[in-house]
């Protein structure tokens, strides 16, 4: 992978002072990561770094971040592909989609106020033509660039990305051959694993992404091998009912806790691959409560969507319900978007569920609470509780 070259006017280092903590970013390697407060004077007297002091912006002691830290920005609806399970329904191309311009203008926004990372995703991101203008911007500004494509790269555009400076490429497959294909068209797993290879042939840091669902659970052993087979990473995600997926199509939470184990399990056998589920640690006892101030409790907190025609949202598998809009970039500056949701915003404001206050891995693992946008579909409120955790079936969760 080429190291990013920062832009003349960009500092190495970004720290942003919040309410209660600080967020360090370390642009010459993409790490960041949460400070006390009392830190705050060291930095200010470095030539390296750029302090950008939020404190004021809420209440002392306020867990909301004063901007987005990352941007998932779908540079266009088109896709290749029309999957059942999409939760912002790509395929065509948008009539009003946000210009190039517009694209390059969220950018230098997000790095202004301080953002670490974009998400470049789609739509098919790699059908924009000026995809690499917006990799090479991205990256000038030290932040954290990641796209997220379906892997059905043309070799020209391929051959370019290798060398691309991307973090990280987050690539779709749903599975084997026969239930990739299923979904997406026969030899669109031989492209995508192509592209995985040739990508991280080349040095590039490479997930394969799985949304698991009844239809491919089977199908975990299989992505898993081939990750470790190419050298990449391999990320199991559960099918969110959005966007007119129905609930039958998940795993309940029996099904669930048995897919879990199994990637806990993949991961003896592939020692040298990083293979993860968002709900691991429900394998093992949970921690020492951490009750840091920025401990992530709830959803929405974290990054800002904007979708190919500029509409906003705290959670992009939201996206296609207009409801869930919190504004739009053609109306308003996404900081003014940000802040304004903070107070209004359903997602940001969900209650976590009373069984989740009294769980030990809420403050004892990554846990934040679950996802809202599924309790909602399946439970009938966002604070009902996550219908994939099971906690239920875990001894010695509570106290």
């Amino acid at each position: 992978m080429a190291s990013p070259q920062l832009a003349p006017e960009v500092r190495p280092h970004l720290l942003r002072a919040e309410a209660a903590y600080l967020i360090h970013h370390d642009r010459t390697t993409g790490r960041w990561s949460y400070l006390p407060s009392a830190d705050l004077p060291a930095w200010t007297s470095r030539d390296d770094t750029q302090v950008i002091d939020y404190r004021t912006v809420y209440e002392p002691g306020s867990r909301h971040v004063a901007a987005p830290l990352s941007l998932f920005l779908d540079l266009t609806a088109a896709c290749q592909c029309a999957c059942w399970y999409c939760y912002n329904r790509s395929g065509q191309k948008l009539d009003n989609e946000l210009t190039s311009a517009e694209i390059e203008a969220l950018i230098r926004a997000h790095a202004a106020y301080g953002g670490v990372e974009v998400r470049l995703s789609g739509g098919e991101p790699t059908l924009h033509p000026d995809l690499l203008r917006f990799i090479e911007l991205s990256a000038g500004f030290g932040l954290t660039t990641v796209l997220v494509s379906n892997g059905m790269i043309g070799p020209a555009l391929l051959e370019q990305l290798a060398q691309a400076p991307v973090s990280a490429f987050y690539l779709s497959l749903q599975g084997d051959r026969e239930t990739h294909d299923a979904v997406r068209g026969a030899g669109s797993y031989d492209q995508c694993a192509h592209s995985a290879r040739t990508l991280a042939a080349a040095g590039q840091r490479v997930r394969l992404s799985m949304t698991f669902h009844r239809r491919n659970q089977h199908c975990v052993d299989h992505v898993a091998g081939l990750a470790a087979d190419i050298g990449a990473a391999a990320a199991f995600n559960p099918l969110r009912p959005v966007a007119g997926v129905s609930p039958d199509d998940m795993l309940d939470p029996q099904e669930h806790r048995a897919l879990v184990e199994r990637v806990v399990a993949l991961r003896a056998e592939h020692p040298q691959t990083r293979l993860d589920t968002p709900w691991a640690y429900l394998t093992a006892p949970p921690r020492p409560p951490d009750t840091s101030p920025h401990k992530r409790l709830g959803c929405g907190n974290g990054g800002l969507s904007v979708t190919a025609v500029g509409d906003c949202f705290t959670c992009g598998q939201l996206a296609a319900d207009p409801a869930y809009c919190i504004g739009n970039v053609r109306e308003d500056d996404m900081l003014t978007i940000w802040r304004r949701s903070r107070g209004v915003c359903p997602v940001v404001n969900a209650k976590l569920p009373d069984k989740c206050r009294q769980c030990a891995y809420l403050y004892g693992s990554p846990c934040f609470g679950g996802c809202v946008v599924s309790a909602l579909a399946v439970n009938g409120a966002m604070d009902a509780g996550d219908p994939y955790c099971f906690v239920d079936l875990v001894e010695g969760a509570r106290p």
